[in-house]
């Protein structure tokens, strides 16, 4: 499949188009500026009206006016207090806060920009009509859903549900032992340590839990094994889910709970008649992750032992429905 090219992910370069619309609208209004003989720029136009129609506003108060980051607000006012269009001054009410306020130059500035502004706006009116559309409006109401929104949460929900889709779930092949292995090792060893009988099981998966009727799925994203879960035959159809891990940089994906998922689709698979795990109370997202499957509290083992060191929570299988 060929790669995509800039055109077919229009709604990925959004801002590239925005930000080429601005600097070419800027750009122009700009030259317009120049050749009517206007020290002025496309960039001062929002901040200098709303201190025109407030009489004075601090730093902070503009940024939140007009829109704009505070650094970007601060920069932009150092340009017009250069320019003489406007000053700064104490608040009589707290001298800490300094207030900005058109000079009287400014204000001739204004009224010299007026049919420069009323020349634009026709302009732009005219621009919007051989468009089809007000693009205007249609800008306004995408910023309104923005602003009713959460861009950047929806936008990374999104990216996962789509990451998320690209894992494939794949049963064990002699191959991909040393994988079982390592991401094993590098979550005991983030977590607690590697006992005795985890090397056991994870030096020999072949002999150790396939041999015996058991089943080792591997997670799979583009082509990289990033997470892997095991099913242990314990006899008389009983089994228990084990050695479930995901590798840390793709963890959040939801990898863990389609490993979860398709490790208790192949004890239904082999006619397991109960299903249990060992888990530690420490790790509070898996425990969640394990109840929200159907997986309940339980008693230890009838002999009381446990497995590992690690382990100070039993649970059974107990789905409703």
């Amino acid at each position: 499949m060929s790669n995509p090219s800039l055109k077919q992910l229009q709604e990925l370069a959004l801002g590239l188009l925005l930000k080429r619309l601005t600097d070419r609208l800027y750009s122009t209004i700009d030259r317009v500026y120049q050749d009517c003989g206007i020290n002025f720029q496309g960039s001062w136009f929002a901040p200098l009206v709303s201190i025109a129609a407030h009489g004075s506003l601090s730093i902070t108060e503009l940024a939140e006016e007009v829109g704009l980051s505070h650094p970007a607000i601060t920069h932009i006012s150092k340009q017009l207090l250069q320019a003489e269009l406007i000053n700064e001054s104490a608040d009589p009410a707290d001298g800490r806060r300094r207030l900005l306020s058109l000079t009287e130059q400014g204000q001739r500035q204004l009224r010299e920009l007026k049919p420069v502004w009323d020349g634009i706006g026709e302009t732009s009116r005219t621009y919007f009509k051989r468009a089809g559309h007000d693009v205007f409006k249609i800008l306004q109401a995408f910023e309104q859903a923005l602003d009713e929104g959460d861009l950047f949460a929806d936008t990374l929900a999104a990216v996962n549900r789509n990451r998320q889709s690209s894992v494939e779930i794949i049963d064990f092949s002699p191959e991909l032992a040393s994988d079982f292995y390592k991401l094993n090792v590098e979550w005991l060893e983030r977590h607690f340590f590697v006992e005795a009988m985890d090397e056991k099981i994870l030096s020999a998966p072949q002999q150790e839990i396939i041999l015996p009727g058991g089943a080792v799925l591997f997670a799979r994203y583009q082509g990289k094994i990033v997470g892997t879960s095991a099913l242990l035959n314990n006899g008389d159809g009983n089994y228990e889910i084990t050695k479930m891990a995901v590798t840390s940089p793709y963890q959040g994906l939801g990898i863990g709970r389609k490993l979860l998922t398709a490790t208790i689709e192949k004890f239904h698979n082999l006619q397991g008649k109960t299903l249990r795990l060992e888990t530690s109370r420490k790790l509070k997202t898996a425990v969640a992750l394990y109840h929200s499957a159907g997986f309940v509290s339980a008693p230890a083992l009838a002999n009381g032992e446990k497995t590992y060191q690690r382990a100070d929570l039993h649970m059974t299988y107990q789905p409703t429905g």
